[in-house]
């Protein structure tokens, strides 16, 4: 007797396949994600770290000077002359705006003035105020004008004070270039050299 297969059996069959098919393909390995999607991790990773050609910059500031358009434009021709570059401007006196030369005043740290018996007298054991310049680990003294060209100057300016009368007292004290007035108070020109307080104001401008 032939057998006659019905629809429900070669449905059944054909199911029953595909579920073959699925479960055996749920045993396979998963494969790799297409090379696509590795670059893009690659990247990913590779973004975390520093490229070997990254540079780092500190922040240094200094001393700032502004250039007018005439030193810029020098300072371009000397750049392109190869005398100067763009972090050292050219050796020349319009960009020289660092002072290389500093000056030390010493002044004595007693007061210039004693008092013994109420009497305002000049404290002369201590020296004069010693100033020089310190210029490349030499030092080079200052030569200061004398007292009495400062006193002449003022008798040519203002010949009403009289200042040349001021002469001998400031020189028997030891006033004979114009740093030894550094450190003198008011008291020491009243009392004892018998300059007014309006004309003392105008010989410490001059002096200064």
């Amino acid at each position: 007797m032939p057998l006659i297969s019905s629809p429900m059996n070669n449905s059944f069959e054909r199911h029953s396949s595909r579920a073959v098919i699925s479960s055996n393909e749920l045993k396979k390995p998963a494969h790799q994600a297409p090379s696509a999607t590795r670059s893009r991790c690659h990247e990913a990773v590779n973004d975390n770290q520093d490229p070997p050609t990254c540079m780092s910059f500190a922040a240094k500031f200094g001393d700032h000077e502004a250039q007018d358009i005439y030193n810029l434009t020098l300072w371009a021709k000397k750049i392109f002359l190869a005398e100067a570059t763009y972090d050292k401007p050219p050796e020349m006196a319009a960009f020289d705006h660092v002072p290389k030369k500093f000056i030390h005043v010493h002044i004595p740290t007693k007061e210039a003035l004693s008092d013994a018996g109420d009497h305002h007298q000049v404290n002369t054991s201590q020296g004069f105020a010693t100033t020089f310049l310190c210029h490349d680990e030499d030092d080079e003294f200052i030569t200061y004008p004398p007292i009495t060209d400062i006193l002449h100057e003022m008798d040519v300016m203002m010949p009403l004070l009289h200042m040349s009368q001021y002469k001998d007292d400031l020189l028997n004290h030891g006033v004979t270039y114009v740093n030894n007035v550094i450190g003198l108070s008011d008291e020491f020109f009243v009392d004892v050299v018998g300059m007014p307080m309006g004309v003392i104001q105008s010989f410490l401008k001059v002096t200064h």
